[in-house]
């Protein structure tokens, strides 16, 4: 299989962090679980609207030039 063909695909640092919470095998109940992915989703929803916010004011900034 050529170069060309071959298509990856990087994991997000969410889904990492996911990977390593299961990976901890914390015998978490299912309320457990679900607090600890929302608190997850939580963290990666504030980066998201951090980013986002940070190009909105670098596109504002140069859009006004």
């Amino acid at each position: 299989m050529s170069n060309l063909t071959t298509k990856t695909t990087e994991k997000s640092n969410l889904t990492l962090a996911f990977e390593q919470v299961e990976n901890l095998k914390l015998n978490l109940t299912l309320d457990e679980k679900i607090f600890l992915n929302n608190v997850l989703c939580n963290l990666a929803t504030e980066q998201f609207s951090k980013g986002l916010n940070t190009a909105n004011e670098i596109h504002n900034k140069y859009n006004n030039l």
